[in-house]
């Protein structure tokens, strides 16, 4: 998974290899657009903390 985002100074480039299944929402012309709740527990569970 790669995530770009702005910090104020700069792009910032996130990048974490993903192992395992997960339901993702539909791409829509390339962009696959996630809520703030939807990004908040992938994030968790990729990051080592607890998934439900």
């Amino acid at each position: 998974m790669k995530i770009l985002t702005w910090d104020g100074s700069g792009l910032v480039l996130y990048y974490k290899r993903i192992e395992g299944q997960f339901t993702w929402p539909p791409i829509k012309e390339g962009v696959m657009p996630l809520s703030h709740a939807q990004l908040s527990v992938l994030l968790e569970c990729i990051w080592g903390y607890p998934c439900w």
